[in-house]
């Protein structure tokens, strides 16, 4: 049968635009719903991104600070009168414990990246050890009238060490914020 449009009706007509526009209109829905939802996850991912750079950022401020206060301890040590110092070690010591607290309620959990996970775990164990060699000083100090060469030596080897770690921790949060620009 071959069909033509005078044997069609406008009735006919009208349900064909009918369907056909109800077609559209369900696929323009689909594909807006879609591009919507992926928007939603690429915005997800970036909030994400940002609190993991914010994470860092926080561990690599309260890094600093854990070891610029090392490195006081170390010039106190040094100078040629350290026991003019000594007054100073409580006071010293509880800022890093306050920072080690600090560094504490970052959650681990939280991290989702590897290198992140790895720089934040590694200043939390710096600013424990940091603490001890602290409270290492003080305890030989009151004991002993004379400041630990252990202790000493300890922060000789330390400091290098977690100044590398600092660096990389800040190429990490640049990587970091170079890569949310892919989320923009």
């Amino acid at each position: 049968m071959i069909c033509t449009l005078n044997s069609i009706d406008s009735a006919t007509v009208a349900a064909w635009v009918q369907a056909l526009g109800a077609l559209a209109a369900l696929w323009i829905a689909i594909w807006i719903s879609n591009n919507q939802h992926k928007i939603d996850l690429k915005n997800d991912r970036r909030r994400t991104k940002e609190i993991a750079i914010r994470r860092l950022a926080v561990a690599i401020s309260l890094g600093g600070a854990v070891i610029e206060k090392i490195k006081t301890l170390k010039t106190w040590a040094n100078s040629s009168n350290p026991e003019q110092h000594i007054v100073n070690i409580d006071f010293l010591l509880a800022q890093v414990k306050s920072l080690k607290d600090d560094i504490a309620t970052i959650n681990l959990n939280d991290v989702d990246d590897f290198e992140s996970l790895k720089i934040i775990s590694n200043m939390k164990t710096f600013a424990s050890i940091s603490v001890s060699i602290i409270e290492h000083v003080t305890r030989i100090r009151q004991s002993h009238a004379h400041w630990s060469k252990a202790a000493i030596s300890e922060l000789d080897r330390m400091i290098p060490e977690f100044e590398v770690e600092m660096k990389d921790a800040v190429a990490l949060e640049v990587n970091l914020k170079n890569n949310l620009k892919f989320y923009e």
